[in-house]
């Protein structure tokens, strides 16, 4: 593994929360799977990042962790996939840049897009580092920086916790690694 991912400690769960997470894995192997079957690589990438990103929380039994990182490395192993997933990649992070760079006040949807465009870029760039592909233009830091900074703004405050509310709701497996989600 690439020793630009951040070593996470896992903790046992419940029994509940690990079916929970175990259900969350499947459909995102059925999503997964849609966007393969419909070329959308770059969200077929994003699946497997939230796959990712629940075997770094959670410590599972009988090596299922082992054995969905050793699906989600031979699903993301496609170069040709990987190439379109990169070009993807480079563009949603260029528009997610213009869009930080222009006003300091936004509207709910457009925290939103934000936030969305944030999280899908982490979750792919995951998957990408596990093939040891970095995105050179990629400051991860740079851009929860200036999300801070929007936070932080009086003027976002209703629109900022409305579209984090929207965040947990649809993104609850990426939200773990987002050092702007505290104040």
């Amino acid at each position: 593994m690439s020793q630009n991912l951040p070593q996470i400690k896992t903790e046992p769960a419940s029994v509940k929360i690990m079916k929970i997470r175990q259900q969350q894995i499947l459909k995102s192997l059925t999503d997964y799977q849609e966007g393969i079957d419909e070329e959308l690589f770059f969200k077929a990438y994003v699946e497997l990042g939230e796959i990712y990103n629940v075997i770094n929380h959670y410590d599972f039994k009988d090596n299922l962790n082992e054995i969905y990182l050793n699906k989600i490395t031979t699903y993301s192993s496609d170069l040709e996939s990987q190439i379109i997933v990169e070009e993807d990649f480079e563009v949603r992070l260029n528009q997610l840049l213009h869009i930080l760079s222009g006003e300091d006040v936004f509207s709910e949807e457009e925290i939103l897009l934000i936030l969305t465009m944030r999280f899908e870029l982490s979750l792919v760039n995951s998957i990408l580092l596990l093939h040891n592909k970095e995105m050179g233009e990629y400051n991860s830091e740079g851009i929860d920086e200036k999300i801070k900074s929007i936070k932080n703004n009086k003027k976002n405050t209703k629109s900022f916790n409305t579209a984090l509310k929207l965040m947990y709701k649809n993104w609850e497996v990426a939200m773990f690694d987002s050092p702007w989600l505290t104040p």
